[in-house]
């Protein structure tokens, strides 16, 4: 158990979540090397599609209550409704992740896929903890508890690989490693400074959830868009392409989840600024944050350019020869998609959901569109350039809508 301290600096709480981020967003790079060093492209494949899926199952056991949680100014709903509603929610994706499963794939990679996709559900679930934690001045102690879940889930991936070379077993013990986490050490910080109770009241859970369905709807339609390239390659071409689309994707997914831990200490002080009026600092600090996600894409960008794919190749064992301007493609999205989660965020103290929702549904029925038919005429190259292209246009649209927003004259609504 995780030794609780009355104290803590804001140091440390930007240190642990920088640590506890970090870990999460490379540890599918481990996962994938692990896979692809003991098992082969093959199974890469499916890993690949097993998180893209995973991530989807995530956006319906979070389904915005957290964010809805720490943003929400007035406190109008308490911990008990948002953990019975939680609760329900992990539920409902173990069971479409099994469902979907079983009906799209064969018994070896349905049991992977829905492994993955209850562990990723588990973090669905901790989102919910995290901000508690952070409400209390305490997301260090949730960076914490990531960091350590993250690495002991992946030891125990590793270790069953090194004994039964049998890929089901391994995602079943990594499964069991995350739920039991959760239960027992995520519930249990919380528990020391509030306490864990259920409230199964229908009327607050279902005003909670239609509080909170258009911003899951807006961020599992983000979900979608992004790796719309990778359900595609999954009905239209192989495992093998799979395998090295979902490698050149990592530094999108490695940008995507650094900038978390970015801008994601700063939601508090964001809403406390737009709550009490301060548009000057609220609307400086969002500029700053937004410099420092075009710097972090373009050293990446850079980077790639001239070491990503010789590097990618070496780690994973795989030729990746001529993909150089797949990378790029799939870099520069990745830091669209960035900077677009940090105006999600910043509509989401606006509480303009429905306005969220409205850009998100435009990128989603423009990624179906183009999607297929440019990844079946130019293979991964097109897959690339139509998740450049969607983020590039998700951007600009969120962008707009923040900008609609603010020009509106009144005082601010949240709090």
């Amino acid at each position: 158990m995780i030794k609780i301290s009355k104290n803590t600096s804001a140091r440390k709480v930007f240190l642990w979540n920088a640590i506890g981020s970090a870990c999460n967003a490379f540890s599918t790079m481990v996962i994938l090397m692990v896979i692809n060093r003991f098992y082969g492209q093959f199974e890469g494949g499916i890993v690949t599609i097993a998180l893209a899926l995973a991530q989807q199952m995530l956006t319906i056991s979070n389904f915005e209550t957290a964010t809805f949680y720490v943003t929400d100014g007035k406190k109008e709903t308490g911990f008990s409704v948002h953990l019975s509603t939680k609760t329900i929610l992990f539920i409902v994706a173990v069971i479409v992740s099994v469902a979907i499963s079983l009906y799209k794939y064969d018994f070896y990679k349905a049991v992977i896929v829905i492994c993955f996709c209850i562990y990723k559900a588990t973090d669905g679930f901790a989102t919910l903890t995290t901000g508690a934690l952070q409400r209390e001045g305490r997301l260090d102690l949730a960076g914490i508890s990531l960091t350590f879940k993250t690495i002991t889930s992946i030891v125990a991936l590793i270790v069953v690989s090194l004994a039964t070379k049998n890929l089901m077993l391994a995602s079943i013990l990594m499964v069991v490693v995350g739920v039991l986490w959760t239960l027992f050490i995520d519930l249990g910080m919380v528990a020391c400074f509030l306490p864990i109770k259920f409230d199964f009241s229908i009327k607050k859970i279902t005003k909670l959830i239609f509080d909170c369905a258009p911003l899951f709807l807006t961020i599992f339609l983000f979900t979608y868009i992004i790796n719309q390239p990778k359900y595609v390659i999954d009905s239209f071409l192989t495992e093998e392409s799979q395998n090295a689309f979902g490698i050149i994707f990592l530094p999108s997914a490695v940008i995507t989840m650094l900038s978390l831990f970015i801008y994601r200490p700063m939601l508090t002080t964001l809403t406390n600024y737009w709550s009490q009026n301060e548009r000057k600092k609220f609307f400086g600090l969002v500029i700053k944050v937004s410099l420092i996600l075009l710097g972090l894409t373009a050293i990446c960008v850079v980077g790639g350019a001239v070491l990503g794919v010789p590097i990618l190749s070496l780690i994973f064992g795989v030729d990746l020869n001529g993909m150089e301007i797949e990378l790029g493609l799939i870099i520069i999205g990745g830091g669209l998609y960035a900077f677009s989660t940090l105006l999600y965020n910043v509509l989401a103290i606006f509480r303009k959901q429905k306005l969220m929702l409205v850009a998100c549904a435009t990128v989603y029925v423009f990624a179906i569109v183009v999607t297929k038919p440019l990844t079946v005429a130019f293979n991964l190259n097109g897959a690339s350039l139509s998740y450049a292209l969607c983020n590039l246009m998700l951007s600009v649209l969120l962008l707009v809508c923040c900008l609609v927003t603010t020009k509106k004259k009144g005082v601010c609504v949240n709090g």
